[in-house]
């Protein structure tokens, strides 16, 4: 009997060339519903439909398809075991060897605020989380596969067998696929309908290896979701980041932000402004008329210390603000955006760190804070929203007159 491989996936990349690989170069029979097996039947491959499988048909809406004894008793048989053999026998259930499930896209629906509480719970994946949960459980017999970069890697193991440790493997990854599919859910779920949250409940992806933590003979790990915060920002230029440059990188950030950001939307910059830290210090701070007048400014409060320091700025990067920039060592620098042309301007030496971080929606970031401790942790969240109140908002708490002059630097002070 040729090995069987199930294959219902939301997210459709690299599906093809992976069903043609199992198909022709390794003899798989392939089972498939829904979308997934009509993007293979356009394909030219051959497919067998999970109700034919069955013999009963999609019901409600396509709600119950996969649910069936002839699905998951394929999963979840071990081979070898005589109970299990008798059972397969006597109810005619092939075994399936290969499990290819990823879920309904229920973060990016949630993803729109205006999403409605029908539509997100219609974007609740029940059958999914059943097959990959039963074919992680039996992964001494089954591999389960949870995202397209791992396609390539089982196709290389399978032509010479997918042994033990790399099955352990893909098991974890299935268990972390739909543990952090039930957080999203959870966390939706309670910000609608309780103020405080019952149990602490995260799961954010890795980001990134750290060179080292703290301290160089420690380790460390960058986590973040791929669109929220430093995650959705991009590095253009050099070495892996320590955790003291993330450190430094947010308090850059916490000041910068100040001021506003970008050109575009609610939160535009007020003015131009620059900002220096060292070792979680502001160094320097300015604002001035262009990035690179506030930048000059900054360096101004403390050449010295800004060396080897972490630069952000909230504006364009013009061709004067990169010569300011080459006149200094930089650790990192942050910027809201850079002129591609003006990136041969910079260093390209390995310790110049380069970030941009155009796309980000920096001004509507929630940030989530936590300390553990031997009573357990502690969290908060803070809003970032625009920090600077209007002029007109202002309030004189002594007996003087708010002259214009003191406008600006009143901000600054803010």
């Amino acid at each position: 009997m040729a090995p069987i491989a199930l294959l219902s996936v939301s997210n459709k990349h690299g599906i093809v060339s992976l069903a043609e690989s199992l198909h022709r170069m390794h003899g798989f029979q392939l089972l498939s519903s829904g979308g997934t097996a009509k993007v293979l039947e356009d394909a030219g491959l051959p497919v067998t439909r999970v109700a034919e499988h069955t013999g009963a048909a999609e019901i409600l809406g396509g709600r119950v398809k996969t649910l069936h004894p002839r699905v998951h008793g394929g999963i979840l048989a071990m081979r070898g075991d005589p109970d299990h053999e008798v059972d397969l026998e006597q109810h005619q259930i092939p075994p399936i060897d290969v499990v290819v499930v990823n879920l309904y896209p229920f973060r990016e629906t949630v993803a729109n605020p205006q999403v409605s509480w029908e539509t997100a719970i219609e974007n609740i994946d029940i059958g999914g989380p059943a097959m990959v949960r039963a074919a992680a459980k039996n992964h001494a017999h089954v591999a389960v596969l949870t995202r397209p970069d791992q396609y390539d890697r089982f196709l290389v193991a399978l032509s010479d067998g997918v042994d033990g440790p790399l099955r352990r493997e893909l098991a974890l990854e299935a268990f972390e696929h739909t543990a952090a599919y039930d957080v999203a859910i959870s966390h939706w779920m309670g910000e609608r309908l309780t103020e405080q949250a019952s149990q602490w409940l995260e799961a954010i992806p890795l980001r990134q290896r750290l060179r080292y933590g703290e301290n160089p003979h420690q380790h460390a790990a960058w986590y973040s979701a791929p669109k929220q915060g430093w995650g959705g920002a991009i590095q253009l230029q050099g070495k892996e980041l320590s955790t003291n440059n993330l450190l430094d990188l947010e308090a850059a950030l916490a000041t910068v932000r100040e001021f506003g950001y970008g050109t575009e939307g609610a939160q535009q910059a007020v003015q131009d402004a620059a900002v220096v830290v060292k070792h979680t210090n502001p160094c320097g701070v300015a604002i001035g008329t262009g990035v690179a007048s506030a930048l000059s400014r900054a360096l101004d409060a403390d050449r010295v210390s800004a060396f080897g320091g972490i630069v952000a700025l909230n504006g364009l990067v013009d061709a004067t603000t990169a010569r300011e920039l080459t006149s200094c060592s930089w650790s990192v620098l942050w910027h809201q955006a850079l002129n591609q042309k003006l990136g041969k301007s910079l260093p390209a030496r390995p310790t110049y760190v380069c970030w941009n971080w155009h796309q980000v929606p920096l001004m509507r970031l929630v940030v989530i804070t936590f300390a553990p401790s031997s009573a357990g942790c502690w969290c908060r969240t803070k809003t970032i929203n625009r920090l600077i109140p209007p002029v007109g908002l202002w309030l004189a708490s002594a007996r003087l007159m708010l002259k214009k002059t003191m406008i600006s630097p009143l901000r600054g002070a803010w």
